[in-house]
């Protein structure tokens, strides 16, 4: 599980660190399996997601929409578009690309936030101001059934042991 929030900065070659406490959550198997890249909250942050669990979203989501809605067929064309697969060196280290920089708005320093089997990954300002327009709004959602997904928004696929 990926907890907690560590800035960090990109190098010349718009290379990244995962922090060390990341870094204990990747098994071996994870690591040569790789990751996946991919826009995240309402395109405010990417989402670095390890191969296996971003198998698993994907096959939720094509459950949970019909190829024939097409309004949810653009939202899966414009995840899967921006998804892109990376894999760390043995430092670590992994590229950000510039498309993905440039969607949202990433230049150089920036915040790995740890929200459970995904990392985010925030321009730094825009961490910060969110952390700041939140504050003291620290409270669970109401119930499931009452509340809709955000948009451009799902709910995580529920946890599977075969990953």
């Amino acid at each position: 599980m990926f907890l907690g929030e560590y800035e960090h900065s990109l190098d010349e070659k718009n290379r990244v660190v995962l922090p060390s406490n990341h870094r204990k959550e990747i098994s071996e198997e994870k690591l040569v399996k790789g990751f996946v890249l991919a826009r995240g909250s309402m395109s405010q942050c990417l989402d670095l997601h390890p191969k296996g669990e971003w198998l698993r979203l994907v096959r939720h989501l094509e459950g949970l929409y019909p190829y024939e809605d097409e309004e949810a067929q653009e939202y899966l064309r414009d995840l899967f578009s921006s998804a892109e697969e990376v894999q760390l060196d043995k430092q670590f280290r992994f590229v950000i690309p510039d498309a993905r920089r440039a969607e949202v708005g990433i230049e150089k320093d920036v915040f790995f936030v740890g929200n459970s089997r995904k990392i985010e990954i925030w321009p730094k300002e825009r961490w910060e101001a969110r952390k700041g327009e939140r504050r003291g709004k620290f409270k669970p959602p109401g119930p499931v059934g009452s509340r809709r997904a955000p948009p451009g928004g799902v709910a995580a696929p529920p946890p599977d042991s075969r990953l």
